[in-house]
């Protein structure tokens, strides 16, 4: 492409008022060059214009770079940050590890926790797995939903309701923190 507006997926279109992106909002930016839209728009095109000729063509910004295309950059510094986050990744929980933690101290099966109906211990037990699954970060809720049979918003408000109890009652807190650490001596 040899200019920004052919560009099909950026808002620059947008900025130059050439389309209008319904979601998108260019006024905050547009404000910083000029205070009407149309001197806005010109000072702004100028302003890309000079940015592109004083930067040139950078194929990594392009296609990547040689070795990893998830990160910008030359060889060394791709190097570095892949080697810096293989170094901190900690071991990977699985929705299974979760369960099994969950369903070993509440004394329930998985199948318990994938039972239809409202059952005080069964629920419980969802959002605490619901509240694991938020604090590790290693699956997602979707995951727990399918396996549940519950929706999204109903296991991230279980989860919200495991945390508030845990700044109320400790005897909960420390319950909570045996689960968590069950868990990292299981993984």
């Amino acid at each position: 492409m040899q200019s920004p507006e052919e560009y099909p997926w950026s808002s620059h279109r947008d900025y130059l008022g050439l389309e209008e992106i319904p979601w998108l909002t260019t006024d905050w930016v547009l404000s910083f060059f000029a205070s009407n839209r149309k001197d806005a728009r010109a000072a702004y095109t100028d302003f890309i214009a000079l940015e592109r000729e004083e930067e040139g063509h950078d194929h990594a910004f392009h296609f990547g770079s040689v070795n990893d295309s998830r990160v910008l950059g030359d060889d060394t510094f791709i190097d570095t940050v892949l080697t810096t986050v293989e170094a901190i990744s900690t071991p990977r929980i699985t929705l299974d590890t979760i369960l099994h933690c969950v369903c070993l101290l509440y004394g329930i099966t998985e199948t318990d926790l994938a039972s239809p109906g409202k059952y005080r211990l069964f629920s419980e037990a969802r959002g605490v797995a619901a509240w694991l699954i938020l604090e590790t970060g290693s699956v997602t809720l979707t995951a727990l939903s399918r396996f549940s049979g519950r929706d999204i918003s109903t296991l991230s408000a279980a989860a919200k309701t495991i945390r508030l109890r845990a700044v109320s009652d400790q005897e909960f807190a420390t319950f909570l923190g045996t689960l968590q650490k069950l868990l990292l001596q299981i993984t």
